[in-house]
């Protein structure tokens, strides 16, 4: 596995999802942000089939770091400068509850 493919991750608006995408294709994570922690569920959907992805469990658990890096890195301003961790859900269903 190349770990130093060049990648790019989207946070959608209004909670559509995160978006991962680099050479082999773009793949959608549903995710919302609740009590101070972000969601992100599993499996993800390819985006150009829209139809569930089984990604092999090094590639997986590679894209995973990399999209919770990144919504760990996310800072909320206001009065108090907030980051929230993130928890990883393996949700058969496919439907964030």
């Amino acid at each position: 596995m190349n770990t130093n493919c060049k990648y790019k991750i989207n946070l959608a608006s209004r909670n559509e999802g995160v978006f991962y995408s680099d050479e082999s294709g773009t793949y959608k994570f549903n995710e919302i942000l609740h009590k101070k922690e972000w969601k992100l569920y599993l499996p993800c959907i390819c985006a150009e089939t829209n139809k569930i992805c089984d990604l092999a469990n090094d590639r997986e658990q590679l894209i995973i770091q990399r999209i919770t890096n990144y919504l760990e890195s996310i800072r909320w301003l206001g009065i108090f400068t907030r980051k929230y961790s993130v928890r990883v859900i393996k949700n058969n269903s496919h439907e964030p509850s």
